[in-house]
């Protein structure tokens, strides 16, 4: 360009070098303004420089004089933006998921031109953010912007929506098939856009990602849904939709540490209802009930609680028993049986009709022989099999030629259930070993064995209570299950049709499940394993 041409825009390179150069830690001499207009091929006069500077104020720019050692120095006061705020939007863009890294970069540039060449040196490295996941659409400011003249225009709206894949890429949900909605408002939340809609196909309203749309026009149909729930106000509508996924709207009341409150009016907003109780914090507030919101309140760990409802108290139990299920299933190695009506079928009532004894008789037996303290020192083996048939026949002189004819020959006291072995060998097939711990006295169980347990040898190691001289729920008999054959607690389950022993080996933190109903254990057991059922072992 010809100086002649340059020095007609004198007055707008001059701008341009106080808009650059200059704030009020760093004024500018008129020298100094002359040497940089004389960098564009601009000559420019002292006097001349005063009216310039005189016409840049009259138009409206703040370009202050200031004395300093009795020389006169310019710069520009008055801002669009200050340096401040022009740092903090800048952060906000660097921040922004729904900008791709170039939209980003360029949104940058373009506010660093506000500010003089210093501080816009500064601006590009105002704020890390670490990991964050930037979008690859390059759509989403177009579409923000159709939108808003869709919602303006009150008409409807068909895109493509879309997920990631593993290469990073948006793929196409539904087949392909386009989704046609009634736009009603624009949200950002969770540092995302999102379009809150009407699905006149479905009847209810719908939260959609605009950096997950492609491909979106505008219909020529009127909007639907004017009596659906509409996002009126936006901030109340998106303190009631956590991260914006749906769930059925409740009011949850929530027992908090009061070191937590902050979290909660941070996240839900200050509309939520406070009122102290016994040292911590009850919360109440609406809400959208969804597996996030649950999740996040997990998080929180021991400082909340859900008071009310029980059915969101419920599913907060169920999501982080699965999540535990899911991670223990992962760890077990080893599966634990109990042999009495666990894979054994005790037939104790058939077995003394057999002998020809009366109801009466069998009554009486269940009480004071089968589950009295007798059998219990004879399960731990601190009496043998004929000390308690005499301690019996001693204690029941009555009872003396029955008791004498019920332990005569235990052989067909006990059956082993028809899949007894097909149990063991299941699980072991599938990479699992398995053992058994049985409560049983020793001359009986050496009797069983030879006669009744076959399937035994299927087992990686069989733990008998007699012989160890001490019983189930003892703590001492599940350590030393556990020591013997080398074995993390963590890494068995335990089935036991008792109630009790199945408390004493969780409290030795081995999984258990409890067996009253064979089919249900083992089904429970199943799902335990795979990670994906409801397991209801640990007792209350």
């Amino acid at each position: 360009m010809a100086k002649s041409q340059n020095q007609k825009l004198k007055i707008v390179y001059l701008m341009r070098i106080l808009y650059r150069l200059s704030d009020e830690q760093h004024p500018l001499t008129l020298r100094e303004i002359r040497d940089e207009l004389a960098a564009y091929g601009i000559e420019a006069e002292r006097k001349s420089l005063y009216d310039d500077i005189q016409a840049l104020n009259l138009l409206g720019l703040d370009v202050r004089r200031v004395k300093k050692d009795r020389t006169f120095y310019y710069y520009l006061a008055g801002r669009t933006f200050s340096a401040p705020e022009l740092r903090l939007l800048a952060d906000a863009v660097l921040s922004a998921r729904f900008l791709t890294e170039e939209k980003s970069a360029e949104l940058v540039r373009k506010l660093s031109s506000m500010m003089n060449e210093r501080e816009a040196k500064t601006l590009r490295r105002q704020v890390t953010v670490r990991g964050r996941v930037k979008t690859m659409n390059r759509q989403v400011l177009e579409n923000v912007d159709l939108l808003h003249e869709a919602i303006a225009e009150n008409v409807q709206i068909a895109f493509d929506y879309c997920d990631w894949n593993e290469k990073k890429e948006l793929v196409l949900r539904k087949n392909g098939k386009k989704t046609r909605i009634s736009p009603q408002r624009l949200l950002w939340d969770n540092e995302s856009y999102y379009l809150v809609a009407y699905d006149g196909e479905k009847g209810a309203v719908r939260h959609y990602r605009v950096d997950k749309m492609q491909r979106l026009t505008k219909l020529a149909e009127a909007r639907e849904g004017a009596e659906a729930p509409a996002a009126d106000s936006g901030v109340e509508y998106s303190e009631r939709y956590f991260e914006m996924f749906d769930g059925d709207p409740e009011t949850v009341t929530l027992r908090i540490k009061k070191e937590l409150l902050g979290t909660l009016l941070d996240r839900f907003g200050s509309g939520i209802a406070v009122r102290e109780a016994d040292g911590a914090y009850e919360v109440r507030l609406r809400i959208a009930v969804s597996n996030v919101l649950l999740g996040w309140l997990l998080g929180l760990g021991d400082g909340v609680e859900i008071l009310r409802p029980q059915g969101v108290a419920d599913r907060l139990l169920t999501l982080a028993g699965g999540a535990v299920r899911r991670q223990n299933r992962r760890r077990v190695k080893n599966i634990v049986f109990d042999l009495g009506m666990v894979l054994v079928d005790v037939r104790w009532r058939e077995y003394m009709r057999d002998l020809g004894f009366s109801e009466e008789e069998i009554a009486f037996f269940s009480e004071h022989v089968l589950f009295g303290d007798t059998w219990k020192r004879m399960d731990e083996g601190t009496l043998t099999q004929e000390q308690a048939a005499a301690a019996f026949q001693e204690a029941h002189p009555q009872h003396r030629e029955a008791i004498r004819l019920f332990f005569d020959d235990l052989t067909e006291l006990v059956h082993p259930f028809p899949d007894a072995a097909d149990w063991l060998r299941e699980y072991r097939e599938r990479g699992y070993r398995v053992y058994v711990l049985t409560n049983y006295p020793d001359r009986m169980f050496s009797l069983h064995l030879e006669t009744q347990f076959p399937f035994l040898k299927e087992a990686d190691g069989v733990l008998v209570s007699a012989r160890e001289k001490m019983r189930k729920p003892q703590p001492e008999i599940y350590r030393l299950l556990l020591k013997r054959f080398g074995l993390a607690a963590e890494e068995c389950v335990f089935l036991d049709d008792s109630k009790e022993n199945v408390r004493g080996a969780e409290a030795e933190g081995i999984h258990g499940i409890l067996a009253e109903d064979r089919a249900r254990a083992k089904r429970e057991l199943d799902d335990f394993l795979s990670g994906c059922g409801a397991h209801t072992a640990s007792l209350p």
